[in-house]
């Protein structure tokens, strides 16, 4: 075809290969929710990473399509030691501050203040309260913990979550334009 329809055709064509790449780096998020390591809030996090993922695929393309190895390379060394040092935090908030209940799948937030009742009640103890506590409050969170600390980590390990996803996403992303260039 020549003309406009064959540079449309050949954009279609584009536009199909980035997709199934799209969805292959898209179900990162998935799998990881799957194995437990979602945050707890919001529920349907992972179709949202994956918003998140493709936008920074366009804006890695539009960027780095013609830069130089050199500016790849500080991109992809930049965004390989992002993705170690947020995984890293991301795992010690998880841990640290979130449960998972024996009769649901999903976790929750634990807080980082914890209520003036549960402060007399366990004032060794807090704000590292355990299974017995929760045990006791009938896992309530907002009995033990306050409930603007108990948003705010859910809020941190939403923000954490998405950072650590477009960093994978940029070190991919680079990674790829570049070799496609190589071609």
């Amino acid at each position: 075809m020549a003309g406009g329809l064959g540079r449309f055709k050949s954009i279609l064509e584009e536009y199909g290969g980035l997709a199934a790449w799209t969805v292959g780096i898209g179900a990162a998020p998935f799998v990881a929710m799957f194995a437990s390591l979602a945050p707890p809030w919001p529920i349907d996090i992972a179709p949202l990473t994956a918003v998140a993922q493709l936008a920074v695929l366009v804006l890695i393309y539009q960027l780095l399509n013609t830069s130089p190895k050199r500016v790849i390379n500080r991109v992809v060394v930049s965004s390989f030691c992002g993705v170690f040092a947020i995984g890293l935090i991301y795992i010690a908030i998880l841990l640290n501050f979130t449960y998972q209940p024996q009769d649901s799948a999903r976790r929750q937030a634990r807080g980082f203040a914890c209520t003036q009742i549960a402060e007399t009640q366990y004032p060794d103890k807090c704000p590292f309260l355990g299974w017995d506590e929760l045990n006791e409050v009938e896992y309530k969170p907002a009995r033990l913990w306050t409930e603007g600390s108990i948003i705010a980590v859910e809020t941190t390990l939403l923000v954490i979550w998405t950072i650590a996803f477009m960093a994978i996403t940029t070190l991919l992303g680079s990674f790829v334009i570049y070799q496609k260039r190589m071609e």
